[in-house]
């Protein structure tokens, strides 16, 4: 089982240190973590000290900054370059003054990433998408991706889905069958990669989408993780629609 932080298990927040985490959710990851005998990851944008902060005391499987740090139990795969890093801090160098210009504006600096969010001023859409383009100037080792109401700065070619492969060959979900659980546009590469692995792809929410599966809420999502975590089927109708077409 692989899940997505925001948006899928937590409901957004206006700035990403004000998500709540419910005590069930981490009991049920708990629960879920032993039923599938590990074989439990976070895929998150989020880096990995933050994802294990959220979710303290556990420490689960993790991909941290979209694939760029990865931990399997105890073991790191080491994915993120010095390269990575000096080429994401000079973004970010960039981005300073447009983003302190306006405290609406929230500049996320991530082990070889850069996030800039505009939640509370959404008119600026535009403005902080030519700012960051410009910031990235080209660059053919990065590419700018956009979420819900954010644009990230990320390596070219690392993403959730690739670290989702990269997980499968290893450890506890070697041999198994992936279920993806994720909400947004970075989502979407793990449900491809899934999807080609003959797993379960399911997205949280409205929008076009390759994920075979949608439910409508967080809170259904968690119902997924609790009623796995209980051994239950995850198939009933109820609980989820299929997308009768893909990209629908």
């Amino acid at each position: 089982m692989f899940l997505d932080l925001d948006g899928t298990l937590l409901e957004i927040a206006q700035r990403p240190e004000d998500v709540e985490v419910p005590h069930a959710l981490l009991d049920g990851l708990y629960r879920a973590h032993n039923t599938l005998a590990g074989a439990v990851a976070i895929i998150s944008g989020r880096k990995l000290d933050d994802i294990d902060k959220l979710l303290s005391p556990l420490k689960l499987s993790a991909a941290g900054s979209h694939g760029l740090q990865q931990r399997i139990g105890d073991d790191f795969l080491e994915w993120l370059t010095p390269q990575h890093q000096a080429m994401a801090e000079q973004i970010a160098m960039r981005l300073q003054d447009f983003a302190s210009g306006d405290h609406r504006l929230l500049l996320e600096r991530k082990p070889g990433t850069v996030a800039l969010h505009y939640r509370l001023a959404p008119g600026r859409e535009k403005d902080c998408r030519d700012a960051i383009l410009g910031a990235v100037c080209k660059n053919p080792l990065f590419q700018v991706m956009h979420g819900k109401m954010v644009f990230e700065a990320r390596p070219a070619g690392m993403n959730k889905g690739g670290a989702i492969v990269s997980f499968m060959d290893r450890g506890p979900f070697h041999g198994r069958i992936p279920v993806f659980i994720g909400d947004d546009v970075t989502d979407e590469d793990g449900f491809r990669r899934v999807n080609l692995l003959g797993g379960i792809s399911i997205k949280v929410g409205a929008g076009a989408t390759l994920a075979d599966y949608r439910v409508l809420t967080v809170v259904d999502a968690r119902e997924i993780v609790f009623r796995i975590a209980s051994g239950e089927p995850i198939t009933t109708p109820a609980l989820f629609v299929a997308t009768k077409e893909k990209g629908r």
